[in-house]
């Protein structure tokens, strides 16, 4: 059961390093979660898998301007997204990556689709407490809201000469001297 379990959550991970792409993100890319390999020694060369620390989420990425990108990804098909989908841990990192002036982003697989949805600093309107769930239709307003909001910010930086990023390696000694 635990492979298909990595199997699903690998398969959602994917897709939401895509839909990072396709959003305008540069460098998406999965963490990796750190584990150690323990010899189980009552079968030879079959190991434990011991997870060495939490991660502070499942994407990074950096939008054009710099904006920095986190972004937890939940693959869940059975109905709503529950507010327990997410691991304390998990919303606590979203919500001071917010707070920090990134972009906290909640990506939800779902059967019909997968939506991206802002996560601020304290968590999404109707989802930031226990006993509650994202529908798939709140998802999808979430998702296009979003959307909106990233072409309004390319757009602003897109008219100011002094974008942090522009598809060009960054020249930091330049940058520290004329900033």
């Amino acid at each position: 059961m635990a492979k298909i379990s990595q199997q699903i959550g690998a398969h959602g991970q994917s897709v939401g390093t895509n839909r990072l792409r396709m959003m305008g993100a540069h460098f998406a890319q999965e963490i990796a979660t750190p584990v150690s390999l323990r010899p189980y020694h009552a079968v030879k060369n079959v190991y434990h898998v011991a997870w060495k620390r939490k991660v502070s989420g499942d994407h990074t990425a950096i939008l054009a301007g710099g904006l920095y990108v986190l972004a937890e990804t939940k693959t869940y098909t059975n109905g709503n997204l529950p507010y327990s989908a997410l691991e304390d841990h998990q919303r606590l990192s979203l919500s001071n990556h917010a707070k920090a002036g990134g972009l906290a982003l909640l990506i939800w697989v779902s059967d019909s689709g997968a939506y991206v949805m802002e996560w601020g600093c304290d968590g999404i309107d109707g989802f930031n407490v226990p006993r509650t769930s994202i529908t798939t239709k709140q998802a999808e307003q979430l998702d296009s809201d979003l959307v909106t909001k990233l072409e309004q910010y390319e757009e602003r930086i897109g008219k100011n000469p002094i974008s942090l990023w522009d598809g060009k390696p960054i020249d930091l000694a330049w940058l520290m001297l004329n900033g």
